[in-house]
């Protein structure tokens, strides 16, 4: 079996709900993504980078939109 470090220091993209219950346990390198429920149909989606990579990552990705 695959342990949760396993999971976090992997090559991929990893996906973490309730991160903050493990937070000692993530790597230094992340995006953090807050989704807000506004109601049944409507979400807000906040991205909040840690590195200048993701900053960069972000940048273009707002330039696309």
């Amino acid at each position: 079996p695959i342990g949760l470090e396993e999971y976090l220091e992997g090559g991929g993209v990893c996906l973490v709900e309730w991160s903050e219950y493990i937070m000692q346990m993530i790597p230094n390198n992340y995006l953090k993504i807050i989704i807000d429920i506004i109601d049944d149909n409507k979400r807000i989606y906040k991205f909040i980078s840690n590195t200048p990579y993701y900053d960069k990552l972000l940048e273009d990705f707002k330039n696309e939109l």
